[in-house]
């Protein structure tokens, strides 16, 4: 357990944001040391595969998990990722998004903060100078 596959990387670039791809995660208190030693301007955080959670949560955030992940961070944008492609848990792509909804709006997390990309859709980040 926890000694292989999971793993996160932090992107920085000269010109570009700086993004932080969580990949599986549970929920850990890591998410606030790499807040406080990153400036990160999007994260990538799962949403899905954490049903059953008492099973799952030591590998995947729930939704409500990937938001206080994303406040945890510091970071400015969230893209929600690893829902809907495949069937891995008994969660389902509606209820992730609901979820992940009804806690945002709990959260008061401003909507323009949050990119809920289609399948396949790409979005371009960038810093000005």
């Amino acid at each position: 357990m926890n000694a292989s596959h999971w793993g996160g990387w932090v992107i920085e670039t000269e010109h570009g944001p700086t993004v932080y791809f969580a990949g599986d995660s549970g929920y850990f208190r890591g998410f606030k040391d790499i807040g406080r030693r990153f400036d990160i301007d999007v994260a990538l955080l799962p949403i899905g595969a954490y049903d059953p959670e008492w099973f799952m949560a030591s590998q995947h955030v729930s939704p409500e998990e990937a938001l206080q992940a994303f406040r945890d961070l510091g970071a400015e944008f969230f893209v929600p990722m690893h829902y809907g492609a495949f069937k891995l848990a008994d969660d389902t792509p509606k209820e992730a998004l609901e979820r992940l909804e009804t806690e945002r709006a709990r959260l008061q997390i401003p909507a323009e903060k949050v990119f809920i990309l289609p399948h396949g859709e790409t979005m371009r980040f960038r810093n000005d100078p």
